[in-house]
């Protein structure tokens, strides 16, 4: 969406997101088949292991169920106050810790920049993503940053110097996590 600055705007249409993510492409199965872990927090605990989401979780059920004095803790947790807390399962792999989050505005850069500019919700292959990411850190000039623009109580917000370099160096990771994982990577 364009504003009457000749450039784009932060504010969304009604509906519409105020944000976007490149993400690791992930499906329903990853949740079920991904190794699971449970863990105190102390720092010389050994974390529990499980193959799938569903016996993390009856482990967990039962461990939380239990009375506070005959609750299990990880092999190597010295703190007292563990048994007193209920522990949760979690995917070993975060699959959310290799989600970038940009505003709308910088999305639209970022995706024009890769040459993904006008694409709904594109799918990209980690080595797609990381030849344009590439080329871009070549090609682009060093980003100079822009002023916030307001106009009454319409505000389009500016961006810091470097912020597009820095992003790209955010997708180069990205697209590499997506290499060694054999993932794509999905804009939403």
């Amino acid at each position: 969406m364009t504003n009457h600055f000749g450039g784009l705007t932060t504010r969304p249409t009604p509906g519409e997101p105020m944000s976007m993510n490149f993400s690791l492409d992930t499906t329903p199965t990853d949740w079920e088949t991904a190794l699971y872990v449970i863990a105190c927090g102390c720092p010389d605990a050994a974390p529990l292991l499980f193959p799938t989401a569903r016996l993390a979780a009856a482990w967990a059920l039962q461990r939380n169920a239990d009375p506070e004095h005959l609750r299990a803790v990880p092999h190597g947790c010295t703190d007292d106050l563990c048994r007193a807390y209920p522990l949760h399962p979690v995917p070993a792999t975060d699959w959310f810790a290799a989600t970038i989050n940009v505003t709308n505005l910088h999305g639209a850069q970022l995706l024009e920049i890769l040459g993904l500019g006008g694409q709904e919700s594109p799918r990209i292959s980690g080595t797609d993503l990381l030849g344009r990411v590439l080329v871009a850190l070549a090609l682009l000039p060093v980003d100079e940053g822009t002023p916030d623009l307001v106009d009454g109580n319409v505000i389009t917000y500016g961006r810091r110097p470097g912020y597009l370099q820095m992003r790209l160096a955010d997708l180069h990771a990205l697209a590499q996590t997506a290499l060694e994982l054999g993932r794509d990577v999905v804009v939403f």
